[in-house]
């Protein structure tokens, strides 16, 4: 039996909205040529990191915050794709994360993003 979680990754009382920045792009002659972005709207459980979860990232991300996004739409990391793609960046309360990590959890109904923050103080 799964027990399926994704109830609570929208439940109204723990989620906030965010927006999920996708990129695709390519490399010609050796240099990156960005496509489209696309701002994809989500709406999710924002926590903060377990002990073993911060170890993930590297220390000099550290300092700057980092947090785990839930979300019931598919979040990426960069990948080898026709249409390549950069990890997706998550705007939230006007700074910017990179996504480092994704938890596959889409048999369970929703993924999990670690990300560091890229902007703010």
């Amino acid at each position: 039996m799964v027990i399926s979680v994704d109830e609570i990754i929208e439940d109204s009382d723990l989620a906030q909205a965010y927006t999920i920045l996708r990129t695709t792009g390519q490399f010609v002659n050796g240099r990156w040529v960005q496509g489209e972005e696309k701002q994809i709207r989500a709406f999710g459980t924002i926590d903060v990191l377990s002990d073993k979860e911060l170890r993930m990232v590297p220390e000099a991300d550290r300092a700057s915050g980092s947090l785990a996004f839930y979300s019931k739409k598919e979040i990426y990391t960069t990948r080898n794709t026709p249409s390549s793609s950069l990890s997706d960046r998550i705007k939230w309360r006007g700074d910017y994360y990179k996504v480092v990590s994704v938890a596959p959890y889409g048999d369970y109904g929703f993924w999990k993003a670690i990300a560091v923050r890229m902007t703010g103080d």
